[in-house]
């Protein structure tokens, strides 16, 4: 099995553990007055007083989805559904980049349209932001991977690397509907194109303006190219005096030769 393989598995994995978790969370929701003895009872579940768009299931794959998948369509998913839904049909919606809801919006309403019968609007919305939010997130381990091989070289650390990114106490916010999975792909993305042996600046400049049509501080990811240009006119400039001195040598040996 090649490596990027594994890696994507692993990352996999990660996230059917996340939601496994949260569906055990859930259940105990449901269940914690009778029957669930667990620390639930001594941490109940948090209400938030936060923007919530107050959808109940209506259909039969609507009680699935917020079974397994409700724990991840908290605070800032909320906004970003809703947008993918309705629009900017808020002030408070403002904050939040296009770019995240227009996807949401095309695999629910494209690829999750045959569901439509079974699942309503909003739980297809939460489906495709899970989905997507999980696929970058497997798809930013395996350039995590090869960018990290590619600056060291080192097979026996990748593994540790690859570890710490996929199991960390901040990984529940990559299954979420938030933007952090996608634009942790486009910015990953975006540097190992410009460390290919044969760089990509203009693809790379690409995936970081998709990362700053996700969040507003992916304007930053402009330092990385600035770096880039910067790098290759001082070796430009390095390399002038050895240009001149081969081209004096052979003009020299034109002369000798003459």
């Amino acid at each position: 099995m090649k490596p990027p393989v594994a890696v994507f598995q692993q990352a996999l994995i990660s996230r059917l553990g996340i939601i496994a978790i949260g569906t055990v969370l859930n259940l105990g929701m449901f269940l914690h007055k009778k029957y669930y003895l667990t620390a639930f009872l001594v941490i109940p579940d948090h209400k938030p007083d936060a923007f919530q768009l107050g959808v109940k299931p209506e259909k039969v794959g609507d009680y699935f989805v917020e079974f397994f998948l409700g724990g991840f369509s908290r605070w800032d998913a909320q906004h970003f559904i809703n947008v993918a839904m309705h629009g900017y049909s808020s002030v408070e919606n403002f904050a939040f980049f296009p770019l995240y809801p227009m996807m949401i919006r095309v695999i629910a309403g494209v690829i999750l349209r045959p569901l439509a019968g079974i699942l309503s609007e909003y739980y297809r919305a939460l489906l495709a932001g899970c989905f997507l939010s999980s696929l970058c997130f497997c798809f930013s381990a395996v350039v995590l991977y090869r960018l990290w091989m590619r600056l060291t070289h080192r097979v026996s650390s990748s593994s540790f690397i690859i570890a710490l990114a996929v199991i960390n106490p901040a990984t529940v916010f990559f299954t979420s509907c938030y933007t952090e999975s996608p634009f942790l792909a486009a910015t990953l993305m975006g540097i190992y194109l410009l460390c290919m042996e044969h760089p990509k600046p203009w693809l790379a400049s690409l995936s970081f303006s998709f990362a700053s049509a996700l969040r507003s501080n992916g304007i930053l990811n402009a330092g990385y190219i600035a770096h880039f240009g910067v790098y290759q006119i001082l070796r430009e400039c390095a390399q002038v005096p050895q240009r001149r001195e081969s081209q004096l040598n052979f003009l020299s040996n034109i002369t000798n030769v003459g």
